[in-house]
């Protein structure tokens, strides 16, 4: 009896190499053994669309404005900016905190109509100050206390912000002839593998420069647009001019900055991103300043890290992608507040064809975005570095 046919589409229909094959774990290895900017930052979930978005966690504010008016040590009905007041309850415990123990004042707020309020001065055996209530003074809210058998108080939920960023497309080609396939050649075992190789190298500097100084298209892409992400300094927009060689006080003042804002916090992994320059103004630092630790990505390096003198650690990484002439940059990241997202499964993967050439013909493609969040507060770019 003859052996039975199939009439289904077998793998055995498909002639080889018309495949598609992942090589993403290779890169991705690749990237995560890298000593640049790739190397510091996680790879996310991948996105789903295009255009990808995320959520910004809004949480209320901490503080409270003094109106343009200004207000003496007697007085107790000051009035706060424009809808500042909706931020208190009564019972609120006010300080300004901008004259340290110069002004120790701490109020209380006894009743709110809308910006006007009603205010208990010293409270707690402290002194007026006429500097509490200063035009235009900030007040940090200390506390807001209730009293026991409280109901209900008013909702303070605050809708969380959106932010995005558009999906872009890395790729490169691979055409050989049949002749330079069989030809032997000094130390290239296989002509193909070696420009597969290759080409990974080139996708993963073209991916870290689109990191950096990649700006965002003007859509999502269309006829005559091709879709573009933005890189780190189009959404940094805190930025430090330095105007001088690069110092440890600069450094000190860009890692104060992001932890005013409160970012450095439990889930914080703040790197210094620097050009050879400024890398090499770095190792001027005093030693007690900078320290070495293994890596734990890549056997046998070592990762420099400087102390701030608020006592933050910070990563510091070389890229040769920043530039080598004055006026330099250097960027502040919180890499744990960064992700590189791929799109769907469109890590990288090595595209081929049947080919009907007289050769071979190969792709590498992936599409990849940059999430950054809280871009205003968590980061800071070193600008005029002479």
């Amino acid at each position: 009896m003859a052996l039975s046919s199939t009439s289904f589409l077998a793998s055995f229909d498909i002639t080889d190499k018309t495949q598609e094959y992942d090589i993403s774990p290779v890169l991705l290895a690749a990237l995560m053994n890298d000593t640049g900017v790739l190397g510091v930052m996680p790879v996310g979930s991948p996105t789903q669309d295009t255009t990808h978005y995320w959520n910004e966690i809004a949480l209320n504010s901490g503080t409270v404005t003094v109106d343009g008016t200004g207000y003496n040590s007697a007085s107790t009905s000051p009035s706060l900016a424009s809808g500042h007041g909706a931020r208190l309850r009564v019972g609120a415990l006010l300080k300004n905190l901008a004259g340290g123990d110069v002004n120790p004042e701490v109020v209380q707020v006894t009743n709110i109509a809308g910006d006007a309020l009603t205010v208990v001065r010293a409270y707690g055996g402290t002194t007026a100050v006429t500097a509490t209530f200063a035009a235009n003074g900030v007040l940090t809210i200390i506390g807001q206390p209730l009293q026991e058998g409280s109901d209900i108080q008013n909702d303070v939920t605050q809708v969380p912000s959106v932010a995005s960023n558009y999906t872009e497309i890395f790729e490169r080609s691979i055409l050989i002839t049949r002749n330079q396939m069989k030809r032997p050649m000094a130390a290239i075992a296989d002509m193909l593998v070696q420009s597969i190789h290759d080409r990974t190298m080139e996708l993963k500097r073209e991916l870290e420069n689109s990191v950096i100084h990649s700006r965002q298209s003007a859509s999502a892409g269309s006829d005559t647009v091709y879709r573009t992400f933005a890189g780190l300094l189009q959404l940094i927009t805190q930025t430090t001019s330095i105007g001088a060689t690069f110092q440890y006080t600069h450094f000190n003042s860009m890692v104060k900055s992001v932890v005013d804002a409160g970012a450095a916090d439990d889930i914080s992994r703040l790197v210094f991103v620097a050009p050879t320059k400024v890398r090499q103004y770095i190792s001027t630092f005093d030693a007690s300043n900078r320290r070495l630790v293994e890596s734990d990505r890549r056997a046998g390096y070592y990762v420099e890290q400087l102390v701030s003198d608020l006592g933050v650690v910070v990563d510091v990484v070389t890229s040769n992608y920043l530039g080598n002439t004055t006026p330099f940059r250097s960027i502040l990241v919180d890499a744990g507040r960064t992700s590189l997202i791929p799109f769907q499964d469109d890590t990288f993967k090595l595209m081929a064809a049947q080919d009907w050439v007289d050769g071979v013909k190969r792709r590498v493609l992936g599409e990849w975005t940059l999430e950054l969040r809280n871009a205003a507060s968590a980061h800071n770019v070193a600008t005029n570095i002479t």
